[in-house]
């Protein structure tokens, strides 16, 4: 069996709708957020535009995860 992840992609409306959903969840262990507004809001704009903006790291599991930010 290849448990080897696969690159994908999302649009930003899928991710904001599967945070919205609960698919996915931010675990106890990602570290805290930093950026301020101007920062957040630049990168939202490099999203909305179709720039790069380098990887999102999403780990799929099957197992519950009790510690959710």
């Amino acid at each position: 069996m290849n448990n080897q992840p696969k690159p994908d992609s999302k649009t930003y409306d899928d991710l904001i709708s599967d945070v919205k959903k609960g698919i996915i969840k931010v675990p106890k262990f990602q570290r805290d957020f930093v950026w301020d507004l101007k920062a957040t809001a630049k990168l939202l704009d490099s999203i909305l535009k179709g720039y790069p903006i380098g990887t999102f790291i999403l780990w799929e599991t099957d197992q519950r995860i009790n510690d959710i930010k």
